[in-house]
């Protein structure tokens, strides 16, 4: 509902207020459910197969987009109007979008639109690339991706589901029951699969929501229903809703002399050496923003600065990119330069897809399904360690925050490599969440080689 009251408004300049179903029947702690889930939670139904219902949502189907629109009305109009809904539905905090400044309504508006114009681009139906597959003891099949991109998902969320063709041309549609690594188990209902040859592999649907994504639903929702100010994030408003003050403090230039920063910047030229002083210094601007095409040494200039935070300043410090390999190219870097570190990343992305490359760095190695749950736990693992390296995705998943992650390493400090591969809509939630601690952003990037225009931050 915040997503489609900001769209609205946007378009017609319209104040929309309404409830989001999607959270009315899901008590606080719980996640936004899915279509199916908020049908079967209000009890109206339950659904025997809930994919045809949720991919009524799954718009970049031009040509059965009214039709979806108006079985998506149907469907919440029912649901809103059962019976046992009406006391949910009553006292549900409303999604408004009067109370909201206009400009903040507006740079909300712009980004959502362009979000998701690019999210309706994203194809529905991706062609899998198996090496083999055998079938088990229960008629599952278990089947051997060969390619990361396009590998067959463990899918939760059931946003999904995996569509085998064969030889005979008959169609069998099953769901991911489990897997590691390489290997994944699908199971399918009705008639066995074992005698048939399958001639090709799809997945048909969307994959699950990334922590990031869910980040940005969750704030769009809380400043929509009056629980958030975005504008109580510095960050925030530094760079969407920069007051005069905030002008002033952006373009204030660091007065300390850059000889302070001695040895750390001995191997570097004159203009790294001044974004070093501008990246560490504590009277400069909070932002700082890089500009370097490849080859000038912005990973070294990066690396500089943290070994500057780390030994000198003795202060946290995030480095993030848009991906796994982006990080891992830091972290190589900083082991040249015999940097204190740790490493965090995903076990889908590790686990018998990219292991090798990070043989060297093994020992700053955290892979998430390692992680602690107790902070105890996850302090010993982190050690002395004040330099976290992450993708931005990982810096939004909550079970970092839940294990007191963000505790033991605050990110007052935050580094953003490959700036313009990102989304600029990706970093308000990760501003706001860490509004509190965040004292420093630099970002590092090249607008040439952006993922996309309109995005461009660097």
């Amino acid at each position: 509902m915040a997503r489609i009251a900001i769209r609205l408004h946007h378009h017609f300049q319209r104040h929309i207020q309404g409830v989001d179903l999607s959270t009315t029947f899901f008590n606080s702690s719980e996640a936004a459910g899915h279509p199916s889930a908020v049908i079967e939670r209000s009890g109206l139904c339950q659904l025997t197969d809930t994919f045809p219902v949720d991919s009524l949502w799954h718009e970049n189907d031009p040509k059965h987009a009214e039709k979806k629109l108006c079985l998506r009305a149907w469907i919440s109009a029912k649901v809103a109007n059962y019976g046992g809904s009406l006391p949910s539905l009553r006292g549900a905090k409303k999604v408004d979008t009067k109370p909201v400044q206009y400009n903040i309504l507006w740079s909300l508006g712009t980004m959502v639109k362009q979000h998701d114009i690019l999210a309706r681009a994203q194809p529905r139906v991706l062609k899998n690339e198996f090496d083999a597959f055998k079938f088990n003891k229960q008629d599952d099949m278990v089947l051997h991706n060969s390619r990361f991109k396009t590998r067959v998902r463990l899918n939760k969320d059931r946003q999904s589901y995996v569509e085998v063709k064969n030889e005979d041309g008959s169609v069998f549609k099953g769901r991911t029951i489990g897997g590691k690594g390489k290997t994944i188990m699908i199971s399918f209902a009705g008639p066995s699969l074992k005698t048939k040859t399958p001639r090709s592999i799809s997945v048909v649907g969307l994959e699950d929501p990334s922590a990031a994504e869910k980040g940005q639903e969750s704030l769009l929702l809380r400043i929509l229903q009056g629980h958030v100010n975005v504008l109580d994030a510095p960050f925030v408003r530094y760079l969407w809703f920069c007051s005069k003050q905030d002008t002033t403090l952006l373009r204030s230039v660091c007065s300390e002399s850059s000889h302070r920063l001695g040895p750390y910047v001995d191997h570097l030229n004159s203009s790294q050496r001044d974004v070093v002083d501008a990246m560490t210094s504590t009277s400069g601007s909070p932002v700082v923003v890089v500009h370097g095409p490849p080859g000038t040494g912005k990973t070294t200039t990066i690396c500089s600065a943290a070994k500057m935070w780390l030994n000198e300043y003795h202060e946290p410090v995030w480095i993030i990119g848009h991906s796994n390999v982006c990080v891992k190219n830091i972290a190589e870097k900083l082991l040249e330069q015999n940097v204190d570190f740790k490493l965090i990343v995903s076990r889908d992305f590790y686990v018998e897809w990219h292991e090798h490359i990070y043989k060297e760095i093994e020992k700053h190695l955290i892979r998430t399904d390692s992680l602690p749950k107790d902070r105890l736990a996850v302090s010993r693992m982190i050690g002395s360690s004040t330099v976290i390296l992450s993708t931005l995705g990982l810096l939004s998943n909550p079970t970092l925050d839940n294990n007191g992650t963000f505790t033991i390493v605050p990110v007052e400090n935050l580094v953003v490599d490959e700036a313009s591969q990102i989304d600029v809509f990706d970093y308000m939630h990760v501003f706001h969440h860490f509004r509190k601690t965040l004292r420093k952003v630099c970002f590092f990037g090249d607008p040439k080689q952006c993922k996309s225009q309109p995005h461009v931050l660097v």
